[in-house]
């Protein structure tokens, strides 16, 4: 290992209760023996914190949006890197002339984002890393720039198909770019048109996937007998892209037509409130069931208790592989999802998972019943779905091979 290199990681928000897979794959490269730290643009006022990210955060830092420190770091910079200072804030400015709301933002954090090149000068960080495409990925061009070091940036979802506002100049300065899918990749590809990436440019975009502790999730005794009351579970933000209330409708199906059945729904958010009334409305209170924000530490045994993952995603409105789906599948779960653009990497129909129809309750319903029943098939499936995982989803060979990037970039 390269002993005097050492990292510095970009995010918005730093710990974020919805960045499960990120801090997962963070506690990782700590246990790899990478170092690095943390630099967070807003401090963390989550109600709920996982437990892993009290262990990173002795390694991260936050700094204030002003504050006559971050004045007078903004003056030194201007006053011995006049023109690195200059260029790269008209640089900033220029790229988000067509984003009002970007332009904004961006100028409201350059005085930390300076700092944080203050911060990571002292600190001799020498590569930085945004964990977002968006501002985490634009604080990491600055610091580049004012230091002289390289940058890279994780794009994964929204912030590469919505909030694209200065994406194809980022891709461009940055030394490489992570993404979680095949199909993000060939999106990046296809928005940058290759023009401004040269010759390298499908090797500068790099999938890597997002991993799970695979030792945590193994069921300690997995069994796939016919079962009378099947226990079904699905995790997420309660979302309308999630889909639940169509889980929910198809629950109300197998209670209509005698099937014995528990349902529980992991995950907190705005549709609560309306979730629960539609459970209380369909009379399934004693069947299903919403847990509320919940750790990983508490979510690990629902998925070891379950016998099938449902995830009904509505199309169009969602992007990448649902983490919980490979969680799913790592715990040896038959797993049942929507036709999402990234799902054929994950899921086989009828070889590692299932592909279900969209929005509708019918369908699924028909699937638990037909699974209930179809001992050979659950294993069958559950068992493939768990070497996938393996081969691809496995969090701390996926994490060594990170490091060897960051520590040659």
């Amino acid at each position: 290992m390269d002993t005097q290199s050492k990292i510095a990681f970009i995010f918005s928000q730093f710990p974020c209760y919805d960045e499960t897979f990120i801090l997962r794959e963070m506690n990782q490269l700590k246990a790899s023996g990478l170092p690095f730290v943390i630099y967070s643009l807003k401090s963390a006022h989550d109600k709920i914190v996982h437990d892993e990210a009290e262990e990173l955060s002795g390694d991260t830092a936050y700094l204030p949006f002003v504050s006559p420190k971050i004045i007078l770091i903004n003056l030194y910079f201007l006053l011995r890197h006049p023109w690195r200072y200059l260029s790269s804030l008209a640089k900033v400015f220029a790229g988000n002339l067509k984003s009002s709301n970007f332009l904004i933002k961006t100028l409201a954090v350059w005085p930390k984002a300076v700092g944080f090149a203050w911060t990571a000068r002292r600190q001799k960080i020498t590569h930085v890393h945004g964990q977002w495409a968006t501002y985490p990925a634009g604080v990491a061009m600055i610091i580049s720039r004012l230091n002289g070091i390289p940058f890279s940036f994780t794009g994964h979802a929204h912030d590469i198909y919505l909030d694209t506002t200065m994406l194809a100049e980022k891709i461009a300065a940055a030394r490489f770019v992570l993404t979680c899918t095949e199909d993000n990749k060939r999106h990046l590809l296809a928005l940058s048109n290759g023009k401004l990436l040269g010759e390298d440019s499908r090797d500068k975009i790099i999938v890597s996937y997002h991993g799970v502790d695979l030792p945590r999730f193994k069921k300690p005794c997995t069994t796939y007998e016919v079962v009378q009351g099947i226990n079904i579970l699905s995790v997420g933000s309660l979302l309308e892209c999630k889909g639940f209330e169509h889980l929910i409708e198809a629950c109300r199906l197998l209670r209509d037509r005698g099937v014995d059945f528990r349902c529980t729904i992991a995950g907190g958010g705005p549709l609560e409130e309306s979730l629960h009334r539609q459970i209380a409305e369909s009379r399934l209170e004693d069947t299903v069931k919403l847990t509320g924000f919940i750790t990983q530490d508490k979510l690990i045994p629902l998925y070891h208790q379950a016998d099938i993952f449902i995830l009904p995603m509505v199309p169009g409105i969602h992007w990448g592989i649902p983490n919980v789906l490979i969680e799913a599948m790592a715990a040896s779960l038959p797993v049942l999802c929507t036709l999402l653009p990234s799902i054929p990497e994950l899921i086989r129909e009828g070889e590692t998972g299932f592909i279900i129809p969209p929005q509708d309750p019918v369908a699924i319903a028909g699937m638990i019943v037909r699974l209930r029943g179809d001992e050979p098939l659950r294993r069958r499936v559950a068992e493939a779905g768990r070497r996938l995982v393996e081969e691809k989803f496995n969090a701390a060979p996926n994490a060594i091979r990170l490091m060897g990037m960051f520590l040659s970039a």
